[in-house]
Parts: C-alpha cells; structure tokens; sequence
C-alpha cells in the first residue's frame, strides 16, 4: 500500500467503529486510504478492511436518486460518475456494492 501526498492531504475518516478479529475496535474518525486494486477493500489506520465496515453504505432510494442526476457518491462524499472514483480514489457507492 503506498499514500500519495493528495491522499495526506485530503485524509478521509472512517464513520464507522471497526471490530477487528483480534478483538480491538478502531474508533471510527480513524484514518482511510482506499486500495487502489480493490473496490471493496480500504486501510483504516493500516488495517486492510471491507469498505462497507468503515462506512455506512447508502439507502437503495437514494442510490436510485443519484442514478436519476446521473452520477453517484464515493464513501468519501466526492460526487463521480457510477462506474468511476473520486479524487480521493474512492470508487462510487455502485461499484464498491458490486451493482456495476
């Protein structure tokens, strides 16, 4: 895993808390920087975890309102197109859910 100076610079944080299997928790607000050969997997302070489990995934209704303007959200908040990533290297809400 490598951190490009943008990632640093614009450092997402997990919403979630995240039990790991060891039994230690990662508060949510930690550190993420998205896997950038996975669209399921990003490092919460270093650990390799399920993007799903730092992030609340979004309702089907309001995934089906961002189809409606055309584009999606990223976990990170970055608007992109449904197929594509944000600036943070996140990929969108559809490809991260493996509906695209």
């Amino acid at each position: 895993m490598s951190v490009t100076l943008k990632q640093l610079l614009n450092m997402i944080k997990s919403k979630k808390a995240i039990k790991l299997k060891d039994g230690s928790t990662l508060p949510a607000g930690s550190p993420v920087v998205f896997d950038s050969e996975s669209t399921t997997i990003c490092y919460v302070a270093g650990k390799r975890v399920r993007i799903t489990s730092a992030f609340v995934a979004p309702s089907i209704a309001k995934m089906e309102q961002w189809n409606s303007e055309g584009g999606c959200k990223t976990p990170a908040g970055e608007w992109t197109e449904p197929d594509g990533y944000g600036e943070s290297g996140a990929p969108s809400w559809l490809m991260v859910l493996g509906l695209i």
